[in-house]
């Protein structure tokens, strides 16, 4: 009796904890007593503004691959471009082997299976509510991506994105269980 006492109490302990991590959440989210919280899009949030010149890119470049607009952290690798033709490049630098489909759906959670044809390996032209896979390739980087239009303005084009898992492909296994000392190598 008494494991089932702190079994309950315990289970209880972590249900109150939940319940107050949720409503400090929603608190943060803005939302007030009575109010209900709405939940954050399910994908990275990026606005690219278009570039005005052939300056440094700023917020009009994107690095899937290092996660940030930050030229201190992405050192120019960047993905994506909205440029001065109104164009979204997804290969701005020589070497990337990037390319994107355009996928059936208006969200990002749209994107389920890898497309086997209608890849641009250019660039883009962004529409709203736009769904689209994207291959990542440096010859180093190799990654697969969803990205989601949420709103395209002649000055800015707003994306959300996340790491793409095929849902067609099966899961991995795992390693067996290892029986005694061995050599690795």
């Amino acid at each position: 009796m008494k494991c089932a006492t702190k079994s309950f109490i315990s289970t209880l302990l972590v249900s109150l904890l939940t319940l107050s991590v949720g409503l400090g959440a929603a608190e943060q989210q803005g939302t007030k007593k009575g109010q209900k919280a709405t939940a954050p899009p399910p994908g990275m949030p990026v606005t690219l503004t278009r570039r005005k010149d052939d300056g440094p890119y700023g917020t009009s470049a994107y690095s899937l691959r290092y996660a940030s607009q930050d030229v201190a952290i992405h050192k120019n690798d960047v993905d994506l471009v909205f440029n001065q033709c109104g164009m979204v490049h997804i290969a701005p630098q020589g070497g990337l082997k990037n390319r994107i489909a355009r996928v059936k759906g208006t969200e990002i959670t749209d994107a389920l299976n890898f497309p086997t044809q209608s890849f641009q390996s250019t660039c883009f032209e962004p529409e709203k509510d736009a769904v689209y896979i994207m291959e990542i390739d440096d010859n180093v980087t190799h990654m697969r991506v969803r990205l989601h239009i949420s709103s395209v303005t002649e000055t800015e084009v707003r994306l959300e994105w996340m790491p793409f898992r095929d849902v067609g492909v099966g899961t991995s296994g795992t390693l067996g269980a290892c029986t005694g000392k061995h050599g690795c190598q």
